[in-house]
């Protein structure tokens, strides 16, 4: 794949995990409901880092490498 279609997969992804960041916690909700918000944040949060590893692995830009290795770190 080229460059750019690597560059749109970093910009979703980021985009994707500031919408995570976003999201509050479940309120009053009982135990299956709370297990399904927990399952669904903890299947996205799989899906971005996997995102951003293939980002990390096929980016020939050094900048955005090391934004990207900080973001994979953190």
């Amino acid at each position: 794949m080229a460059n750019v279609t690597y560059d749109l997969l970093w910009r979703e992804t980021m985009r994707d995990l500031l919408d995570m960041l976003e999201l509050d916690p479940p309120q009053d909700q009982d135990e299956e409901e709370a297990f399904q918000h927990f399952s669904y944040l903890y299947i996205k949060y799989v899906q971005i880092y996997k995102n951003l590893e293939d980002c990390y692995d096929q980016h020939v830009h050094p900048q955005k490498r090391n934004d990207i290795k900080d973001v994979l770190e953190a």
